[in-house]
């Protein structure tokens, strides 16, 4: 299920950081603790377990808003409107329903040092999936490897992602409903007339800060893509992606996307 939220800004001149993941993450797990703290941390510290890796099962998409702009030397974005909009998907109705009844508890949200109030929300329609589908980006998708000198490499849509894709989202689907689809396979084709154009590849690329627990003054920067994609293959798999985010660090704002018609 995804969810559609309208916050407004509290104050004028209301800003955020350029670098916002992080602190939209902890806005979602205050609200489903304003229901369930229990849940909450369970949900932080545990997740939802498959071959030793931990899901959270949920993403969110990237702040949509009108009229702002960035200021770089201060790394935040300017809200000249005070409306920002943001979509939260799951497929786990625990969560959901935490969340939902956290945000018409909670009075207001913050988004790091900024204030907002909650204007509307609505449930999405769920779309009807298929063995092909194409899709486009509401949040960076992003996977790594790592190389012979042990460290990370974030795959570009020049790489082939399929083997990748389909082996997190196995894993998730285990971790959800706990079997296995071990002889199910997706296939990840990023859009080539979208990249054709070679500035798009710079478009599409974001880089994105995270705190690095280990060394605070080092945030962790990580790569992802935002552009359309088509996805082939086992259905069950193409639907779990899309409710829980697609690659990566889906509960730190990745991974996300909507249908396409185009």
């Amino acid at each position: 299920m995804r969810i559609k939220l309208t916050l407004r800004a509290v104050n004028e001149k209301t800003s955020i950081p350029l670098n916002y993941n992080h602190a939209v993450s902890a806005m979602i797990y205050k609200t489903v603790a304003e229901s369930s703290p229990e849940f909450a941390e369970e949900l932080h510290e545990r997740g939802f377990m498959s071959e030793n890796r931990q899901f959270k099962l949920f993403t969110f998409s990237r702040i949509e808003t009108k009229a702002a702009f960035v200021d770089r030397s201060a790394s935040r974005i300017v809200l000249n409107n005070p409306y920002v909009n943001l979509q939260v998907s799951s497929p786990v109705a625990e969560f959901l329903n935490n969340f939902v009844r956290g945000l018409f508890a909670r009075q207001s949200f913050r988004i790091d040092k900024a204030e907002f109030v909650l204007a509307d929300s609505e449930t999405l329609d769920e779309p009807e999936f298929s063995e092909e589908m194409h899709f486009r980006a509401l949040s960076p998708i992003t996977e790594a490897v790592r190389n012979k000198e042990n460290k990370i490499e974030y795959l570009t849509p020049k790489d082939d992602w399929s083997e990748l894709i389909t082996r997190n989202l196995r894993r998730k689907y285990e971790a959800f409903y706990g079997v296995s689809l071990r002889n199910a396979d997706v296939e990840l084709i990023w859009d080539k007339n979208y990249f054709a154009d070679e500035r798009n590849y710079k478009r599409a690329a974001k880089l994105i800060a995270l705190p690095n627990k280990n060394n605070p003054r080092e945030p962790i920067k990580v790569r992802g893509w935002l552009a359309p994609f088509t996805l082939r293959g086992n259905v069950a798999l193409i639907k779990l992606g899309f409710e829980t985010g697609f690659g990566n660090k889906n509960s730190m704002g990745f991974g996300m996307a909507r249908v396409s018609t185009n």
